[in-house]
C-alpha cells in the first residue's frame, strides 16, 4: 500500500497539514461566505470555533435522499447531544427539497449553512474546494446510486463518509462498526454505512442517528483514541 512508503514521522506531519487545512477552509466558510448563512449575520460562530461539519454538496434531487437529510438535521440539533454539530449543504435542484434545506438555515441559525446554486471547480474563489474540505463528514443518504463520485471527491478531500449502504457506495465507502445496527467493522474503514428502509422513514432516520452519533462520538473523543485520525487516513488514501 502507499504506506509503506512513508515514515510515521512524515504521515504525522502530512496528517497535521491536512488538519491546518480543514480548519482554514471552515473558516473561509463561516467567515467569508455571506450567501451560506443569510440568518446569522452572514457568517458562523459555530463552524469557525471547534465544528464537526457535516453536509452534502450534489445535485438537490429525490434519489439524492434529500428528503431524509431535514428530518435528520432536525433532529440532531434539537437533541442538544450534538453541541459542535454544524451542517453545510450546497447545490440547486428540486424546488420543494431546496425549500426544506432553506428553512434549516432560519430554524437554526449558524449552525445549518446552505447556497441554493451550482458550485464550480473553475471558481477563483476556491469555493468549491473549501466547501467540500469544510467537511468532517460528508453525507449521501442516496436511494439509488449507481456509482457516488460525490463521495470520492470528498474521500480524497479527507472528510469520512456516512452514506446509505446502496451499491455504488459499497465499493467505496468501509464502515466502522455500528453496534446498534448490528453493523461489524470493516477493515481501513473510511465512514460510516447504514441501511435504508424504503417502507419506513422513521426507521431510516434512526439509522441515520446511530450512524452520526457514532462518528460523532469518536470525532469527540479523537485528541484520546486514534480511530477518527485514522479513518481521516483511510479517506485521504481510499484508492
Amino acid at each position: 500500500s502507499m504506506f509503506d512508503v512513508h515514515t510515521e514521522e512524515e504521515l504525522k506531519e502530512f496528517m497535521n497539514i491536512v488538519k491546518e487545512k480543514k480548519q482554514k477552509s471552515k473558516r473561509i466558510m463561516a467567515g467569508d461566505r455571506p450567501e451560506f448563512w443569510p440568518a446569522s449575520g452572514g457568517r458562523s460562530v459555530y463552524m469557525a470555533n471547534n465544528s464537526f461539519v457535516t453536509g452534502l454538496i450534489s445535485r438537490i434531487a429525490e434519489q439524492k435522499g434529500i428528503d431524509y437529510i431535514a428530518t435528520f438535521v432536525r433532529r440532531v440539533l434539537s437533541s442538544g447531544r450534538y453541541p459542535e454539530a454544524v451542517f453545510l449543504f450546497a447545490g440547486y435542484g428540486e424546488l420543494d427539497l431546496m425549500d426544506c434545506l432553506s428553512q434549516l438555515i432560519y430554524e437554526f441559525p449558524g449552525r445549518v449553512g446552505y447556497n441554493n446554486s451550482w458550485l464550480s471547480d473553475t471558481d477563483p474563489s476556491g469555493i468549491y474546494f473549501h466547501a467540500h474540505r469544510a467537511l468532517d463528514c460528508f453525507i449521501s443518504p442516496s436511494k439509488f446510486e449507481p456509482f457516488g463520485i460525490g463521495v470520492l471527491k470528498a474521500l480524497c478531500l479527507g472528510a469520512v463518509c456516512m452514506v446509505s449502504d446502496k451499491q455504488g457506495h459499497k465499493s467505496t465507502v468501509r464502515t466502522i462498526g455500528i453496534k446498534e445496527l448490528g453493523i461489524n467493522e470493516e477493515p481501513d474503514a473510511n465512514g460510516a454505512r447504514f441501511p435504508t428502509d424504503d417502507w419506513n422513514f422513521e426507521n431510516t432516520i434512526n439509522n441515520m442517528m446511530s450512524a452520526f452519533d457514532r462518528l460523532y462520538t469518536l470525532w469527540k473523543n479523537k485528541e484520546a483514541d486514534p480511530s477518527w485520525s485514522k479513518m481521516v487516513e483511510n479517506s485521504l488514501f481510499s484508492d
